[in-house]
């Protein structure tokens, strides 16, 4: 399975190798390796296909997440390229604010079907940025999703989130403001819409988009499966606890 970043990057790495004579890829792929040294020469047809910057919200549980603040944040935006999916797996009826707001704008998609999991992975794949603002809920699946997809993400500079998305490296981090406490007690908080479109306009541009789904890919291995058995055991084994392989 593999996101558009992760087969645009596969043509480039393929073409460098010397496979093929002309690589039909994103022209911010062959600016990223221009800009980095590569001798590449960019040829644009005069017949083309537009390409538009999709956007996910993973929002699986409305009330953790501010679903409303990244509406009004990206209905600020003035990009006609920008799209943005909702995504929600929620009582429907607790959407019904969601869908006043995104009515009238065409660049805002709102999926309310319950979908097959391989086919949400798909259609979550296929988009260039997931944003998951998280209100108090801290380390929500979709971090790890787009983390596995090799996606920049967007989200709340509050812990346990900014453990996962380092500012300008693997995502961008938007100040949270807090707005009340959970039914826990602990403090719930709200990406500051400002903020946030600001990140959404900054999104438009692909090279910063390619430098960070980069960063996200290596991101991917420091987290890999393989590297937590390791720490792991490594805990264990400081802490005199016996393992095993198998």
């Amino acid at each position: 399975m593999f996101s558009q970043i992760d087969l645009a990057q596969w043509v480039i790495t393929n073409f460098e190798a010397g496979v093929g004579d002309v690589a039909i890829t994103y022209e911010n792929e062959v600016l990223v390796a221009q800009k980095a040294g590569q001798a590449m020469e960019l040829v644009i047809p005069s017949s083309t296909i537009l390409i538009e910057n999709p956007i996910a919200l993973i929002d699986t549980y409305v009330d953790k997440h501010g679903n409303r603040e990244v509406v009004e944040a990206f209905i600020r935006t003035l990009d006609p390229n920008l799209r943005l999916l909702i995504t929600a797996q929620v009582d429907r009826k607790r959407l019904d604010e969601t869908k006043q707001l995104v009515a009238g704008d065409e660049r805002i998609e709102l999926e309310l079907e319950d979908l097959p999991r391989l086919e949400h992975l798909r259609r979550i794949a296929a988009y260039d940025v997931c944003v998951t603002p998280s209100r108090w809920e801290g380390l929500g699946l979709p971090l790890y999703e787009a983390t596995a997809f090799g996606q920049p993400i967007v989200v709340n500079d509050n812990p346990p989130m900014n453990e996962v998305v380092t500012d300008s490296k693997n995502g961008l981090l938007v100040r949270g403001v807090q707005d009340g406490t959970a039914k826990s007690g602990i403090p719930a908080f709200s990406p500051d819409v400002a903020e946030l479109a600001s990140a959404f306009e900054r999104l438009a541009d692909p090279e910063l988009r390619a430098r960070l789904a980069e960063g996200a890919r290596r991101r991917r291995e420091e987290l890999s499966w393989s590297r937590t058995v390791e720490g792991f055991r490594g805990l264990l084994e400081r802490l005199g606890v016996a393992t095993y392989a198998g």
